[in-house]
């Protein structure tokens, strides 16, 4: 498991947390409040770098296959915790197909 302090930007939720990578699933356990956020590593359809406040490279969004869209903001480790986000998604989604699993693509 890898943790990275960071703040999510969501519908369902916003503030400062923990994003934790495990090999099968992500997870923002937020400091205070609000609840956690659950992501099944194979229903991830991408991982996507991004700037905050035009300059800063320290960002990164997650969308689901169901439509479901995370940014993960502040992320001092981000070139990190994307290629590690990466590889799981990946790993994951061909463990899904290899079981006979399907997974849906949009």
């Amino acid at each position: 498991m890898q943790q990275y302090g960071c703040v999510l930007k969501s519908k369902a939720s916003s503030g400062p947390g923990r994003l934790l990578i495990f090999r099968s699933h992500f997870c923002f356990l937020p400091s205070v409040g609000s609840s956690l956020v659950n992501v099944p590593a194979a229903e991830v359809k991408s991982v996507t770098k991004k700037r905050t406040a035009i300059l800063l490279p320290n960002a990164l969004s997650v969308a689901t296959r169901a439509g479901a869209k995370y940014a993960f903001h502040s992320l001092l480790k981000r070139n990190e915790a994307y290629s590690i986000m990466r590889e799981q998604m990946e790993q994951a989604t061909e463990e899904t197909r290899q079981r006979g699993g399907k997974t849906k693509k949009k």
